[in-house]
């Protein structure tokens, strides 16, 4: 581990071998707070967490995912549900789950789940309704994979296959509002290409920055 403090690298405990076959960022997905770093395996959902004081990992975990069963609404129930392809991030500090329901064949949704930091219990947070599932797949693609970024309240969610669509989702008050943008950047000359998104606050300063540079394109749209 690097100290950017001292400038120095501290030797720390070993990854928990269950990730050892799948460490690289195609399998692996990371979210950090504080100074704890948050370790999921995409396919899995086998989670476990690295604490930068003490230089070691936490026990791993198999997460159980849960939504509501619309079938049955008096008394409500949740059922397991089978998540392919998942992501975490943190909503300001909430670790939140971002998944593909279903097998690879039979996708038939995305959820969002609050996980707790400590007992790594889930609570569903929301559906992407189906129309922008379906969307998001672009009607004649098999979606088998996803992206997502983060930022403040708001969750950026994409096909890096089928990029034309930037999906979001903003967490107001216990609310998912969902929608989506056409992405600009996409375009005939590069649909063949593998496309990556981010996303951060920019303020007036990082504008300022940008400008007197003099060698970046740049593009404010609402």
């Amino acid at each position: 581990m690097y100290d950017i403090d001292s400038g120095r690298w501290d030797r720390c405990q070993s990854m928990p071998s269950l990730f050892k076959d799948s460490a690289t960022s195609t399998w692996i997905s990371t979210a950090t707070i504080d100074r704890k770093l948050y370790l999921l395996e995409k396919r899995s959902c086998l989670i476990c967490s690295f604490d930068a004081k003490t230089k070691t990992w936490g026990d791993t975990f198999n997460l159980n995912l849960q939504i509501s069963n619309p079938n049955k609404i008096n008394p409500p129930m949740v059922v397991a549900v089978v998540v392919t392809h998942s992501i975490i991030g943190f909503v300001d500090d909430r670790l939140v789950l971002v998944g593909l329901m279903g097998e690879p064949e039979d996708l038939h949704g995305l959820g969002l789940w609050e996980v707790d930091h400590d007992s790594y219990e889930c609570r569903p947070i929301g559906e992407m309704p189906l129309e922008m599932v379906e969307k998001m797949g672009n009607g004649n693609s098999s979606l088998s994979t996803m992206r997502a970024s983060v930022e403040d309240g708001s969750i950026y969610i994409y096909d890096p296959w089928n990029p034309e669509q930037i999906f979001f989702c903003e967490l107001k008050e216990g609310i998912c509002q969902w929608g989506y943008r056409v992405n600009s950047m996409a375009n005939e000359g590069n649909r063949m290409q593998r496309f990556v998104f981010t996303c951060s606050r920019v303020g007036m300063d990082d504008l300022h920055k940008a400008v007197a540079t003099g060698s970046r394109t740049f593009a404010v749209s609402d």
